[in-house]
């Protein structure tokens, strides 16, 4: 007698079964002469050792070797590439990008990787290619599910209108950083030449380390006795010349610019500043209006009446060029000319090294 059918909500429903490859670069090589491409793995298997001198990137004082990191991707079906599974295309184009996502599910959930982890044990592999994409780029990068438009909708209820958005026709969505790239929702991509924070890379492991050690420890500003702020002062103290034998230690620009003009302006009892045409100090007040980059652009009111300005020393597009051996001399010309008919005297000079916002001119 066959027995009785259980019901429905004691039944078992049997998951299917669906193999999974993995394309796994990083790995050291000789010690992997007895692991077989193709072989199957279960879970708990050592594939191999992280290949460590492998890593580097090239800079002005040579190669600096980066972190051990694994390049993971994971595919449903080696589309006709069994013999050859290196071959597999682990790029696509943002058009064929749904279509690879369906094939290559994402290696971070399937590791059960938490989002912290992904860019340290294991990292996606990001694609270099205009207009590619990486096969399987882990979601938990995305710093959450909303498309660009739709974040564009919420900026505009929640942020202030005049905050600028790079690239309005199609903004990017930038979720990670890392060196000197900066790293969009698919895993794409960019050299970041515009971000003028991260002077050493984007998430250093040797900055982050420090950060992390110090605010487990003391947070707190510079009115308490502590070793560590008179070794770092005297530290660069020991860098400059006499007679800068002081320091202040400020958060941003603009507290340091502002900081200045206080100490110049109280010096020497004088309010009047001279300025480099098109530069950019500072988003206070006061500097805002001695800012040309900004306060003669829209919504801007021009400068100070206490500010004065001279020609940016633009040897490229400028009046003086680089065939011009006096091209010093002439734009030095200018500020002799407006100290020496001003009718009040000048307080301070503010020149940018590098005028960035002016044009990344070099002086």
């Amino acid at each position: 007698q066959a027995p009785a059918p259980s019901p429905p909500q004691q039944q078992q429903q049997q998951a299917p079964t669906t193999d999974v490859y993995w394309l796994i670069a990083g790995l050291h090589g000789p010690s992997l002469d007895t692991r077989r491409q193709g072989r199957a793995i279960s879970k708990g298997d050592i594939i191999g050792p992280v290949d460590v001198g492998q890593w580097g990137c090239a800079g002005l004082e040579g190669v600096a070797t980066l972190p051990p990191r694994v390049h993971v991707t994971a595919a449903f079906d080696l589309w006709g590439h069994e013999a050859d599974p290196a071959a597999f295309p682990t790029r696509c184009t943002r058009r064929l990008k749904e279509v690879y996502e369906c094939l290559c599910p994402d290696p971070a959930v399937l590791l059960g990787l938490l989002p912290s982890a992904v860019g340290v044990g294991v990292e996606a592999k990001m694609s270099l290619c205009d207009g590619m994409v990486h096969v399987g780029a882990p979601s938990v990068l995305a710093g959450g599910k909303r498309d660009p438009e739709e974040l564009k909708r919420i900026r505009r209820d929640v942020l202030g209108r005049n905050l600028s958005l790079n690239y309005k026709a199609d903004p990017v969505k930038v979720v990670r950083g890392s060196g000197q790239y900066l790293y969009d929702e698919t895993g794409r991509a960019y050299l970041d030449c515009v971000n003028n924070v991260t002077h050493v890379g984007h998430g250093n492991p040797i900055v982050v380390r420090a950060l992390q050690q110090q605010m487990e420890v003391l947070n707190t500003n510079c009115r308490y006795l502590h070793d560590a702020l008179v070794e770092y002062a005297a530290q660069l103290l020991a860098l400059f010349p006499d007679p800068l034998r002081v320091v202040y230690l400020v958060n941003t620009g603009t507290e340091a610019n502002e900081l200045a003009l206080r100490l110049a302006q109280t010096h020497t009892k004088r309010r009047d500043v001279l300025i480099v045409d098109h530069a950019y100090h500072g988003n206070s007040s006061g500097l805002i209006g001695m800012s040309p980059y900004k306060c003669d652009g829209k919504g801007g009111s021009g400068v100070h009446d206490w500010v004065h300005r001279v020609p940016i020393p633009d040897r490229y597009r400028g009046p003086a060029t680089y065939d011009d051996p006096q091209a010093g001399d002439y734009y030095a010309s200018h500020v002799e000319r407006v100290i020496r008919e001003s009718k009040r005297p000048i307080a301070a000079f503010f020149a940018e090294s590098v005028l960035s916002c002016g044009g990344q001119v070099f002086h």
